[in-house]
C-alpha cells in the first residue's frame, strides 16, 4: 500500500505545473472563496480540505461541495494530496498505520472504483483494523485516509447471473436470423421500466417545469440536502398515511421519485453540490447483526403489527 504524504512546490514538478502558481503558503495551502460549484482543479485529483468549522477531510476533488452556502462544512482552504513521492517529502499528515493483510485469498486494495461485480458479496478489512462483510455495490471503495477505508478484500459469494440477463440472452438466441434482435437486446432495455410510473413521473416533472422552467436544475445546479429533504419528506407523508400530495394532486411516492430523478441527473451532469455531512462510521450494514439479535430474543412473541387496515377509532 502506498504512503500518503504531502509535498511542497519544490518537491513536486507536476504540482508546480498544475496549481502551485496559486499557492502562497509554505505548506501548499490554497485559500478558497467558494465562488464556483465545480472543483478548482481536476475532479480526480486527491486533495485535503479545511472547512469553516475547523474540521478537515480528504478525498477526490469531485466528491466535495465547493460552492459556499454559509454552512459549517464550507471549504475554506485546500491542497493537493499526492500518493507517490517524487523527492524528499515534508510530511504534514500521517495516515493511520495499515493493518496486517490476512491470508486465504485476500487482495490488497489501494483505493479506486469497485474492483468486482456490484452484486458480489465481499469480506473487507478497513484501515481501522476491523473486518466486515457487505454487497460490493454498497461499499465505498475510494480512499479518504480515514479508518473506514477498505485496504483489502476477498469475494465470499460470487455474483449470480441476473434473471433479466438470462432472459435477454434467451431472446437473442431465439431469433438468430434477425441481427437487429441480437444487437438490440444488448442495449439499455427501456422495456423493463414500468410505463405507468414513467408517465406519472413525467407529470411531476411537468409541474416543476411549469413553476421553475424546464431543466432549470441542469442550468442552475442542485444541492444534495435540498432534494434529500424533499424526497424523504414525501416518503414520510406517504408512510404516515397521506397518499396524495395536496399541492400537486400526485402521489407522494411520485413526488419523491421526481426529487431523486433531479438529484441523480444533477450528479450525472456535474451540476451537483455535495453538502452531505462528513462520512459516518456507522452504516446500516453495521447494525444488521444487532437487529437479528433483537428479533431472535423476541422470537417466541407474536404481537399484532398494526397497519392502515386496523380501525383504531373503535
Amino acid at each position: 500500500m502506498s504512503d500518503a504524504k504531502f509535498f511542497t512546490v519544490a518537491d513536486c514538478p507536476d504540482c508546480e505545473k498544475r496549481v502551485c502558481d496559486q499557492c502562497a503558503s509554505a505548506n501548499h495551502w490554497i485559500d478558497w472563496t467558494g465562488s464556483a460549484k465545480v472543483p478548482p482543479l481536476d475532479g480526480d485529483t486527491a486533495v485535503e480540505v479545511q472547512r469553516r468549522d475547523g474540521s478537515w477531510d480528504g478525498g477526490m476533488a469531485y466528491l466535495f461541495g465547493w460552492e459556499h452556502v454559509g454552512a459549517p462544512s464550507d471549504i475554506l482552504r485546500y491542497r493537493v494530496w499526492h500518493h507517490e513521492a517524487k523527492a524528499a517529502p515534508i510530511q504534514v499528515a500521517q495516515p493511520q498505520s495499515e493493518p496486517s493483510l490476512p491470508s486465504d485469498g485476500w487482495i490488497e486494495w489501494s483505493g479506486g472504483y469497485c474492483p468486482v461485480p456490484t452484486t458480489a458479496v465481499v469480506e473487507f478489512m478497513a484501515r481501522g483494523g476491523y473486518i466486515e462483510e457487505g454487497l460490493a455495490g454498497e461499499l465505498v471503495w475510494r480512499h479518504s485516509n480515514v479508518g473506514g477505508d477498505i485496504v483489502s478484500y476477498r469475494v465470499v459469494v460470487q455474483p449470480q447471473a441476473e434473471p433479466i440477463h438470462a432472459a435477454l440472452n434467451a431472446l437473442s438466441s431465439e431469433k438468430p436470423t434477425n441481427p437487429k434482435d441480437a444487437i438490440g437486446v444488448r442495449k439499455v432495455p427501456m422495456s423493463v421500466v414500468p410505463s405507468g410510473v414513467l408517465m406519472e413521473t413525467a407529470l411531476g416533472m411537468l409541474e416543476g417545469a411549469s413553476k421553475y422552467g424546464r431543466h432549470n436544475y441542469r442550468a442552475m445546479g442542485v444541492r444534495a440536502s435540498v432534494y434529500y429533504d424533499a424526497a424523504i419528506g414525501h416518503l414520510m407523508d406517504w408512510w404516515e398515511g397521506e397518499d396524495i400530495d395536496p399541492d400537486s394532486g400526485l402521489s407522494h411516492v411520485t413526488k419523491a421519485i421526481c426529487s431523486l430523478v433531479v438529484l441523480r441527473d444533477a450528479m450525472l451532469q456535474g451540476k451537483f453540490t455535495d453538502d452531505r455531512p462528513p462520512r459516518s462510521k456507522v452504516f446500516k450494514r453495521n447494525l444488521n447483526d444487532k437487529a437479528a439479535q433483537i428479533l431472535d430474543k423476541h422470537a417466541d412473541k407474536k404481537p399484532h403489527h398494526y397497519t392502515l387496515n386496523d380501525n383504531l377509532e373503535d
